[in-house]
Formats: structure tokens, C-alpha cells, sequence
């Protein structure tokens, strides 16, 4: 387990990156997930990926209040991964994150100014995305809730046509969005971008997803 990002001051806020065998982080994340739903035993909230994933949990004022789960395509399949392109996950398996299970408890944030609330979810996604770019990532894809298709979109994230589908766990209306590690473009991540090896273009993306093959008709000699 490692402190990612440690702010001091009135309110301290920290982020933290383990695994499943950090057993506080992890109790903590399944806490978080649990809090919409509130089910008696919190471990419906444990999902097969999470052994191979990295996992965040924001902490202000000591108190967990945040957590978001990471899973590398190269090492197991990715939540929602049958509703991935396949061109896309076959294309840059080796260099795919999944985002997913992003959570905040809004009732933990309330005494913190309005800029800083607003800060908060991209300052998560940020320091997590930071920590795979180390690990080779190069295109984060999430299964994002509709109702936050549009702040994705704000920081960066592109949604795929016809991505739309229900959550087969959570119930939930959900979107395929992805987000490239391109410095051309304006992201949340594009001064990290910037500073990466061998990035990976919108562009190039874009071709992979609207690539077709062309079949040649076979003739009598």
C-alpha cells in the first residue's frame, strides 16, 4: 500500500493505492461501494476482478470517503468487458486500464468549499490514471452511469456509438467511454500525456473502432 497524494492544511485529503491483500483499504473500498445500496453483507460488492486490480481510496480528514477500482486488461478480463469493441480490446489489450466502481460519499464532502467538492472526482481519476500510466496503460475504458456520460465528456472522455447498455450486476444504465493518452487534445490528463512514452492518439483509436474487413471474392482459375 502506498500514499499516492497527501494534502495538508485545514482538511487533510490523501489518496492511497493497494490490493485486495491491504485489508483496511479494501474494507474500506467495500464500505463505499455498499453505501448507495446498503445490503446487510457488504461482500455482494466484491467483484471477480478485484484480486487483480489496483485499488484507491480517498481519505479527508482521516475518514475513507472515496474509492475507485482499476483493473489492467493484460492481467483478466475487465468489468463489462463483453461489452468492449473487440476490435479495441484485441487491438491494445496489453496497454488497457478499466476504471470502474468510482465512488464518492457526498455526506463526507459537505463541509469542504464548492471548488473543492468539484475538484474531488477528477483529482481521483487523475492520480490513479498517473500511477497506470507507470504500469503501461495507454487507454483507460469505463462503463460509465449515463447520468455522468456528460462530465466524462468535460475532462475528456469519448463514448462509443451504440455503447449504451444495462449493467449486468448493478442494474444500472450505462455507456462505453474511453479516454486515450493523447497530448494533442484537451483531457484531464493531458499534461501527463505530454510526458509519457509512445502515446496513443485519438485518431489511432478512432481507426481501430471504424476498421472493417474487406473480403475478397474468390474466382475460378
Amino acid at each position: 500500500m502506498k500514499i499516492l497524494s497527501q494534502q495538508n492544511g485545514p482538511v487533510a485529503i490523501s489518496i492511497t493505492q493497494g490490493s485486495t491483500q491491504d485489508h483496511d483499504l479494501y474494507h474500506d473500498l467495500l464500505n463505499i461501494r455498499n453505501n448507495p445500496y446498503n445490503y446487510s453483507d457488504k461482500f455482494k460488492m466484491v467483484f471477480p476482478f478485484d484480486k487483480y486490480s489496483d485499488h484507491y481510496r480517498l481519505s479527508i480528514g482521516g475518514k475513507a470517503t472515496g474509492a475507485l477500482s482499476v483493473t489492467q486488461a493484460k492481467n483478466g478480463r475487465v468489468d463489462c468487458e463483453e461489452y468492449i469493441p473487440e476490435c479495441l480490446v484485441d487491438s491494445y489489450r496489453d496497454v488497457i486500464s478499466s476504471a470502474c466502481k468510482f465512488r464518492i460519499i457526498k455526506q463526507r464532502i459537505q463541509h469542504l468549499q464548492n471548488r473543492s467538492k468539484m475538484d474531488l472526482p477528477k483529482q481521483v481519476l487523475k492520480t490513479a490514471f498517473k500511477d497506470q500510466l507507470t504500469k503501461g496503460t495507454r487507454l483507460d475504458i469505463i462503463n460509465a452511469h449515463k447520468s455522468f456520460a456528460r462530465y466524462y465528456r468535460q475532462i475528456g472522455y469519448v463514448s462509443i456509438d451504440d455503447g449504451g447498455f444495462i449493467h449486468p450486476v448493478l442494474g444500472t444504465d450505462s455507456l462505453i467511454m474511453y479516454l486515450p493518452a493523447d497530448p494533442s487534445r484537451t483531457s484531464m490528463g493531458q499534461d501527463l500525456f505530454e510526458k509519457c512514452d509512445n502515446p496513443l492518439m485519438l485518431s489511432d483509436v478512432k481507426k481501430v473502432l471504424t476498421r472493417t474487413q474487406v473480403f475478397m471474392p474468390l474466382t475460378a482459375a
